[in-house]
C-alpha cells in the first residue's frame, strides 16, 4: 500500500514527496517501498503468507451478517459459521475470524 500511495505522488507537473511515520523504519516493507524494490518485499512476505495460509496461496471471501431493523443476536452470527464449518471439511475450506 505504501508503494501504491508513493506512486501517486508527484504526478503531472508537480513534484511529489512521500513521508511515512513508523515505529519500524527498518522493516523490510518500509525499506522495499522506499527503494521501489518489489522483489525485496515479495521475497520476505510470500513465505510468511504461505505459512499462515494467506493470499495468494488461498482465496478469501467475506461473510457478513446483518438485520434490517434490529441488532443481530450473538447466537445468530454463529449459525452461518456452524454451517460453513460443516462444509469446510468437504470442500477443504479454512475459516478465519
Amino acid at each position: 500500500l505504501i508503494e501504491q500511495v508513493a506512486g501517486r505522488a508527484g504526478r503531472a507537473e508537480l513534484d511529489g514527496r512521500v513521508m511515512v511515520q513508523t515505529y519500524e523504519a527498518d522493516d523490510v516493507a518500509i525499506r522495499a517501498a522506499a527503494t521501489y524494490n518489489r522483489g525485496m518485499f515479495l521475497r520476505a512476505e510470500l513465505p510468511k503468507r504461505k505459512l499462515l495460509g494467506y493470499p495468494p496461496y488461498v482465496r478469501l471471501f467475506p461473510v457478513r451478517a446483518a438485520r434490517k431493523h434490529e441488532p443481530l443476536p450473538q447466537q445468530g452470527c454463529h449459525l452461518p459459521e456452524q454451517r460453513l464449518e460443516g462444509d469446510a471439511a468437504v470442500f477443504e475450506i479454512g475459516l478465519l475470524g
